[in-house]
């Protein structure tokens, strides 16, 4: 894995920033960014798209997580054009492959590549050190090779499902991974020291708990797509997976770190399009 830095780039994730420690959040807390600034962190976090101006810190990244749902319409959105334009010329499920990795490409593959290491970690037999070791390890085991193919493959058969609505697809599976992410910053606190602490720090608190609200509020015109009682359910299996992935990373590594955060979106956007294949 990359040795740790103080920036965020698109093609970096939680795991790859060096802790700046509590008083650089402090000091976040302190000044408030403004939403210009927020959506280029979030975008500079979240996507591989490269951003005019200098590095963006992972506490700018802390702050802006309350909007990544805004991004999932925006990673959502370009997969979601290239569903719908491929399913004009291909099959259901080659129209899915390509879509799937124009979404691989725009985002960097970062969610899934913390993914699967976590599923190299959680299969590993031992202490905390030695999975959250199994986890940093570069290279890939037969763990995180069987998550990420079981992953692509549920990804592949519900967005070729829903073929006759290709942005539904996209973008529920897009915009709730993003709101699990959020979630679970509020509801768990990173092992220490991680570069993970600097959003736990943000969002673990009763001003993090209002956030997420105001986050689920992005959702909202989800409902236009799906219907209320759909975006309801959806809202609460993300709380169900947020809340499962941080029981289960307590109890594997002591906490959360950049690895689970990429395991929600993959986790909680896997399940939510299975249910609106379900419901469909």
């Amino acid at each position: 894995m990359p040795r740790q830095v103080a920036h965020v780039s698109g093609r970096r994730t939680l795991r790859t920033h060096r802790r700046r420690g509590i008083k650089g959040v402090q000091r976040d807390r302190a000044c408030k960014m403004n939403p210009a600034k927020m959506v280029r962190a979030a975008l500079s976090f979240l996507t591989s798209v490269p951003l005019p101006g200098g590095p963006t810190t992972i506490e700018d990244v802390a702050q802006a997580t309350p909007i990544f749902p805004i991004i999932g319409y925006l990673t959502g959105g370009v997969s979601g054009v290239i569903l719908y334009l491929s399913l004009r010329v291909f099959n259901p499920f080659l129209s899915s492959t390509l879509a799937i990795a124009a979404l691989l490409l725009v985002t960097g593959a970062n969610e899934l590549d913390g993914f699967v290491d976590f599923a190299d970690g959680a299969m590993c037999v031992g202490s905390y050190q030695r999975r959250l070791e199994a986890m940093r390890d570069p290279h890939l085991g037969v763990g995180g090779m069987a998550a990420g193919l079981l992953a692509f493959s549920v990804q592949l058969f519900s967005w070729a499902q829903l073929s006759r609505a290709p942005f539904t697809a996209t973008l529920v599976y897009e915009v709730f991974g993003k709101l699990a992410m959020v979630y679970l910053s509020v509801l768990g606190s990173s092992v220490t020291p991680s570069s993970a602490e600097p959003v736990t720090k943000h969002m673990h608190t009763r001003r993090g708990a209002v956030l997420a609200v105001a986050s689920t509020l992005l959702c909202v015109p989800m409902v236009l797509l799906v219907g209320l009682t759909p975006t309801l359910s959806l809202i609460v299996l993300d709380l169900v997976c947020a809340t499962f992935l941080m029981v289960v990373s307590k109890r594997l590594i002591g906490g959360l770190s950049g690895d689970v955060f990429g395991a929600a979106n993959i986790i909680a956007g896997s399940a939510c399009t299975l249910l609106i294949v379900r419901l469909h």
